[in-house]
């Protein structure tokens, strides 16, 4: 059996059409982000938390929006 990779994220582009709350966006989005990333073999860029502040608040808008309590 062949995977196709170009179906990995079919169900994260899904929820991302009808998922309003956005911190849960951001969270879709980053995984999304993530699993590109590691299929491209860019396992460092993967492991980069871009989401995160100083001090481990997530920002629920990505990089400009809220920071989130």
């Amino acid at each position: 059996m062949k995977l196709d990779i170009t179906r990995t994220n079919q169900a994260i582009e899904h929820l991302l059409e009808t998922t309003e709350s956005p911190r849960h966006r951001f969270l879709l989005q980053a995984d999304h982000r993530h699993r590109y990333l590691e299929i491209a073999g860019r396992y460092r860029d993967a492991g980069q938390c871009s989401g995160l502040q100083a001090g481990g608040k997530a920002r629920a808008g990505g990089p400009s929006g809220p920071s989130v309590p």
